[in-house]
């Protein structure tokens, strides 16, 4: 299947590259300025999206398992709770462990 072979293309020109390249000017554009650690919080927005470009890769291997909906709520979930751990960590904050609902409305 198409998807499964344009993962498979690396290097140069490849599919994982020429994505990377699309998205990278949408993430960093989105993000303010971070001062004095721009250049350090645009390696780790790089970072993020080669981990949802192999998030993506590893669904597209499998099979497709879930459908594109449901993938793309329980990818933003992981991030959520990825992200505010990451932020409690840093700020020595502790607080208790999100709900579904809590996720689908961002009260958490």
């Amino acid at each position: 299947d198409y998807f499964s072979h344009a993962f498979g293309s690396k290097g140069q020109n490849g599919f994982w590259e020429e994505s990377m390249e699309f998205m990278k000017p949408y993430v960093i554009r989105e993000h303010p300025d971070s001062g004095y650690l721009y250049d350090r919080c645009r390696y780790l927005m790089i970072s993020d999206i080669n981990t949802m470009m192999e998030f993506m890769e590893q669904w597209v291997r499998s099979g497709f398992p879930t459908d594109p909906e449901t993938f793309c709520r329980e990818t933003r979930h992981a991030f959520a709770i990825y992200s505010k751990w990451l932020y409690q960590s840093a700020m020595g904050r502790e607080e208790g462990p999100a709900t579904e609902q809590q996720l689908e409305d961002g009260s958490w």
